[in-house]
């Protein structure tokens, strides 16, 4: 798919902005998170990742030494859940792009619907690709080499998912638009009816058009309230398809478990610590 829109899980973000990460697009868009002794650093312990409601699948690799680790597969969540990681000091997040799963030997997923609300948690055995890539990773003291190893193991034990071209040209429309897309008009674009659209969306995805553009929707809010959440409701949700505040706060709500307000005080103490530590380190730069 030939898109721009990369989604983005602002809980993980919340917990990690201060580690190493970054998007690259090898073979698809994925958001990479290195997250090395977190327990030992900023924040005390954490007990619990929150996953929000998306479209995308996440790896999460855990590990403590070469005999402790964790390789945990979320396939695309239709609400919030919360993954128990404490029991590990260090974490290597992956959030792939919604059209990307691999499959290999124990993930045997031919596409995303196949992993729609599942949690896999892999337990490698010694000869197995998973186990050497865990027990490689953990050897490897780099974010740079962390990244490496991964696409290395990637590009040589697994299969990317690929939507046919009819399905990733209606994806694309969806993407594209910047008003709400109606069924009827993919089917007169596409000439499939409304409903084998919704057919295929269920078979591929594992949840209808509708689901999805409810998902850009509120990720298009969330990048709106990450850029300035000084604002107030009524603005975040301008020209975006929300029929009303209450709607908005609903939604909201269900997919991040606290309301816009709570979840823009997040954001708001973040930027003060940040820009506290900036000031802090701009003195110590002066003296």
């Amino acid at each position: 798919m030939n898109n721009s829109f990369i989604f983005i899980q602002p809980q993980l973000h919340l917990h990690f902005y201060k580690y190493p990460y970054k998007t690259i697009n090898t073979p698809s868009n994925m958001t990479i998170y290195d997250v090395s002794d977190y327990n030992q650093k900023y924040y005390g312990t954490l007990n619990h990742l929150q996953i929000m409601p998306s479209a995308n699948c996440i790896w999460i690799l855990s590990y403590n030494g070469t005999q402790d680790f964790r390789f945990l597969c979320i396939g695309s969540q239709s609400r919030p859940i919360s993954i128990d990681i404490s029991s590990y000091n260090n974490h290597f997040v992956v959030i792939f792009d919604i059209n990307t799963i691999y499959s290999n030997t124990k993930i045997n997923c031919l596409r995303p619907s196949l992993l729609r609300d599942q949690q896999i948690d892999l337990i490698p055995h010694a000869q197995s690709s998973e186990y050497k890539l865990l027990t490689t990773f953990i050897n490897a003291a780099s974010f740079n080499k962390h990244i490496e190893i991964l696409l290395n193991y990637i590009n040589q034990y697994t299969t990317c998912c690929s939507f046919p071209v009819s399905f990733q040209m209606m994806m694309d429309m969806i993407f594209t638009e910047n008003e709400p897309i109606l069924l009827q008009n993919i089917s007169a674009k596409t000439r499939y009816s409304v409903r084998h659209i919704n057919r295929m969306f269920h078979n591929y995805l594992g949840y209808g058009p509708k689901t999805l553009c409810k998902y850009i929707r509120f990720q298009k809010v969330l990048r709106e309230m990450i850029n300035n959440p000084h604002r107030q409701n009524s603005e975040f949700i301008l020209n975006i398809d929300y029929s009303d505040q209450a709607h908005f706060q609903r939604e909201f709500k269900s997919f991040m478990g606290e309301t816009p307000k709570a979840f823009c005080n997040q954001l708001i103490n973040i930027q003060a610590n940040t820009l506290k530590k900036h000031n802090c380190l701009h003195q110590l730069h002066n003296l």
